[in-house]
């Protein structure tokens, strides 16, 4: 979405440059922004119409909640939509108009729910209140979300197609006055059918159809095929693994490579689960034993200075991680607070280069120039000076 946190606030608040905000600047930024723009255009986007899938900041061009009806349209949103762009507007798949006859039926079963059944009533409305308004309190959303929300709040449109289904047997009732039962039933599903589930589906499945997009899986499928024999592939989060993990676990592409996961890495939970064989990747050394990482142990090690170590030398990572950050050697750790702080007491690092297995991997010309060692330098930040500016 375009605009700062602070244009958003002061935008939907109704706040001038310059102006304090007051309560009331708060109450309208909680109605016009997290009641209706983060919430109840998600509900009519489902169940009256969408304008498209333009992601906007309370732009008239971009991802209101419509109805379908000209009239309606222009009125709510001071605009005369069918000066639309074309590429916006009709041409656009998210385009959807339901006549808010899904909210229609759906306010007719609540009504009807509630001069039926009123304990029924009450429960499916906490259902409907608590999926719904009760987690716009509970967010408390600021402005400028990095995507729309509408996912979170999936709970209240559940409950809200029970109140549909109940709008159906109000209609059969209807029905039932002026014919007879057995033609007053079909009459009565035809017609809700037609008027929602039917137009929802002719309205809404292309915008929301995923067949022909593969562009997820063929990414992984080229990640993992162009990794060596048995290689790791370091992911960071949900959408850069869950293809990775698909192309693996359900088309079984390139099961010798281990994805690693960095966002998790700081897990006791998940650095075990490397010591394990996992379809054809080996199990390989994560340095530290089980017990040297369990809980919050060695979440952090702190660079420091201690006596005996040269800061103009080069030590092997590995014999640091392994002898040092691991070791519960007191002269390698420091008890503040009651908490054991793990120290790395060096910033120059090492990686010994293994020529052999670069050569067997094809990674370099015969006469190319190796290195035999990968040298690492910590950036040490002297903290007290930073401070004294």
């Amino acid at each position: 979405m375009t605009g700062g946190q602070g244009d958003v606030y002061k935008s939907y608040g109704g706040l001038e440059e310059g102006e304090v905000p007051t309560m009331a600047t708060n109450v309208r930024y909680f109605f016009a922004y997290q009641t209706y723009w983060m919430y109840l255009r998600y509900f009519f986007w489902n169940f009256s119409g969408k304008q498209n899938d333009l992601q906007g900041f309370g732009n008239l061009r971009d991802g209101n909640a419509i109805t379908g009806i000209p009239v309606v349209d222009n009125l709510l949103l001071k605009s005369d939509q069918s000066k639309m762009p074309d590429s916006i507007h009709k041409n656009n798949k998210a385009y959807n108009r339901m006549f808010a006859l899904p909210f229609i039926l759906g306010m007719i079963g609540l009504f009807y729910q509630y001069s039926r059944n009123r304990r029924d009533f009450i429960i499916n409305m906490l259902l409907f209140f608590f999926t719904g308004m009760a987690i716009v309190f509970y967010l408390n959303q600021a402005g400028q979300q990095p995507r729309e929300r509408d996912y979170a709040y999936v709970g209240s449109f559940y409950a809200f197609a029970i109140w549909i289904g109940l709008g159906v047997l109000w209609v059969k009732e209807m029905f039932d006055k002026i014919m007879k039962a057995p033609i007053a039933n079909y009459a009565s599903a035809a017609l809700c059918f037609l008027a929602v589930p039917a137009l929802m589906g002719s309205q809404e499945w292309d915008d929301h159809d995923r067949s022909k997009k593969t562009l997820a899986r063929d990414l992984a499928k080229d990640y993992l095929e162009s990794c060596p024999p048995n290689a790791m592939l370091f992911s960071f989060g949900d959408n850069d693994t869950y293809p990775l993990w698909y192309a693996q676990e359900v088309e079984g592409i390139r099961p010798d490579v281990r994805v690693v996961v960095n966002s998790l890495l700081g897990t006791d939970w998940y650095m075990n689960e490397l010591r394990y064989k996992i379809n054809q990747s080996a199990p390989f050394d994560v340095i530290f034993t089980p017990e040297e990482i369990q809980g919050s142990r060695r979440d952090v090690a702190y660079l420091t200075t201690l006596p005996g170590f040269d800061q103009n030398k080069y030590y092997d990572l590995y014999d640091m991680l392994k002898n040092v950050v691991g070791s519960d050697d007191p002269k390698y750790t420091q008890v503040q607070e009651e908490e054991i702080l793990n120290l790395l007491p060096v910033k120059k690092l090492s990686v010994p280069v293994d020529l052999a297995a670069v050569k067997a991997a094809h990674l370099v010309k015969d006469g190319d120039s190796v290195l035999t060692e990968l040298k690492i330098d910590i950036l040490w930040l002297d903290l007290k000076r930073i401070s004294s500016f």
